[in-house]
């Protein structure tokens, strides 16, 4: 067990000065937490009417797994581009995880230096209520607490691969939609040039952001074909 805690740097049971200090740790509301587990909300595969119509226009309509195929992915595209908007940033998941880091080492910290009278009154109400001796639980969840603060400073420095990134954010759901639906198309037997023209008044009619000449959509295409 020492062996942990010589890891995490503590001695004498004094908490490692050579790490920085997150920064204040925050009180959760009903509303954080919602914020910070949201997973995109609602998956919708509907299709418009006007989605309909350009159907209708290329004989398309009445293809039923045709549709459903395609209701498949405009409903995908949607649930990921609601996610993206609504989840937190990069220097969010940073802080938070820093917050959890500094709170195991509180809590460790405070078990480790429990005052005499707390730790005596505490060990004889656990001796009449619990199997296992008082010590050997604290030991436990210290060990567990160190295997925690370890895991969350592994996937910090994971997460910070991603931040401050420069030139133009990608828009994958919409890159993703496109790659997806252009193979839809081929697959019903329409060569690349047609394929690319229907698809292009379908995202149009489905209220997806593309450009609106078609040349110009085109140039997306072959970007995401590469």
């Amino acid at each position: 067990m020492l062996n942990h805690f010589a890891r995490l740097g503590w001695e004498n049971g004094l908490a490692p000065k050579q790490r920085k200090r997150a920064e204040a740790i925050r009180r959760l509301t009903h509303a954080d937490c919602k914020r910070l587990t949201s997973n995109g909300g609602v998956y919708d595969e509907s299709l418009t009417l006007d989605a309909d119509s350009v159907l209708s226009r290329h004989n398309l309509l009445n293809d039923s797994r045709f549709r459903e195929a395609l209701g498949l992915l405009l409903g995908r595209y949607r649930f990921a581009t609601n996610m993206k908007a609504t989840s937190i940033s990069v220097a969010e998941h940073r802080q938070m995880l820093r917050e959890l880091m500094e709170l195991a080492d509180e809590l460790t910290l405070r078990l480790l230096h429990l005052p005499m009278g707390a730790e005596a009154y505490s060990t004889e109400l656990w001796r009449q209520t619990q199997p296992q001796n008082f010590d050997i639980f604290c030991d436990g969840m210290r060990n567990d607490l160190w295997k925690l603060h370890t895991v969350f400073s592994i996937v910090e420095k994971g997460i910070s691969k991603h931040a401050g990134r420069v030139g133009r954010k990608r828009d994958w759901p919409r890159d993703d939609l496109v790659s997806d639906m252009l193979e839809l198309l081929k697959q019903r037997g329409m060569r690349k040039a047609k394929a690319c023209q229907v698809m292009h008044e379908l995202l149009l009619a489905s209220s997806i952001p593309v450009p609106t000449d078609v040349e110009d959509f085109k140039k997306i295409v072959k970007i995401r074909r590469k």
